[in-house]
């Protein structure tokens, strides 16, 4: 199961955050730099988030594909087109609806946002749709290397 996988990757992206900005952010809390907003280096939204993303988009994609294996294919197509457009990440630039903090991670300008998952997610999803479209019998880890 790929869940808890992408739950620790997750999990992952926040301890580097923290590791990797450590003396930065002790320094900050100790008064040396008050106009620095540590919150911006804890939840900067890396390549490590998106990583998580994906591999939660792709356990999802997985469960739905054990019951329909024929609409796989059509529903990521879907989700790609839906993941690439401006108008969700226009919604996400309007931080008061999901929060300051949260808001990033989904789209938006901020500054501390590197992959925002949309429209980034979409890349993911584009891989999934071309791999159901010529692979439609394969099962998801079949014909890879470290399969189950």
């Amino acid at each position: 199961m790929d869940s808890p996988v992408g739950v620790k990757t997750l999990l992952l992206a926040f301890a580097l955050n923290l590791g990797m900005n450590a003396h930065l952010l002790i320094r900050s809390w100790m008064g040396h730099f008050p106009e620095l907003d540590p919150k911006q280096f804890i939840f900067g939204v890396d390549i490590l988030f998106l990583a998580a993303a994906g591999i939660l988009l792709t356990a999802l994609h997985r469960a739905i594909y054990k019951r329909s294996p024929h609409w796989l294919a059509a529903l990521i197509l879907a989700e790609c087109v839906v993941l690439s457009t401006g108008a969700v990440n226009r919604y996400c630039s309007d931080v008061s609806s999901i929060g300051v903090w949260l808001a990033p991670f989904f789209g938006g300008q901020a500054e501390w946002s590197y992959f925002p998952w949309f429209p980034w997610l979409a890349y993911v999803g584009y891989g999934m749709a071309v791999g159901a479209l010529y692979w439609p019998g394969q099962k998801p880890t079949e014909g890879t290397q470290h399969s189950r």
